[in-house]
């Protein structure tokens, strides 16, 4: 099937999940999208898709998907983010933004990003990651 991505997309979303377990996150994550951003170009790396879920990403309401089943080349685990970011800006898009899975969008992204330079890499930090982890003393 062609891509339904244009080369001089702007904004281009990127998710990677090769969990089959976080399937359901994954719809959830792109139906958000769809609601809110429908226009927006979206490469996800699936390599565990099945014809389902494959047939759902390209139904005609669906929006514009470019879904990958083969693995991010070199990634594993976290690793992936900076690979798959990596592959898809040496592809030749200018505006990659990676969005986790397990998010669901409840207004359109694109405006988080619209006055941002074209020089500036924004970053977040996992700040409450271990705010459930107590100490272990040795």
């Amino acid at each position: 099937m062609p891509s339904r991505l244009n080369s001089g997309d702007r904004l281009v979303i990127c998710v990677a999940e090769d969990r089959k377990s976080c399937e359901p996150s994954l719809r959830l994550l792109l139906t958000s999208l769809r609601r809110y951003s429908a226009d927006v170009a979206i490469i996800v790396f699936c390599p565990h898709a099945d014809a389902e879920f494959i047939d759902w990403t390209r139904g005609d309401d669906f929006g514009r998907i470019d879904l990958r089943t083969a693995p991010v080349a070199g990634a594993y685990g976290w690793n992936v983010k900076p690979q798959a970011l990596l592959q898809l800006l040496s592809e030749g898009h200018r505006e990659v933004v990676w969005i986790d899975s397990d998010i669901v969008a409840t207004k359109d992204v694109r405006p988080a990003f619209a006055q941002l330079d074209s020089g500036v890499l924004v970053a977040t930090e996992e700040a409450l990651w271990t705010q459930n982890v107590t100490a272990q003393v040795w």
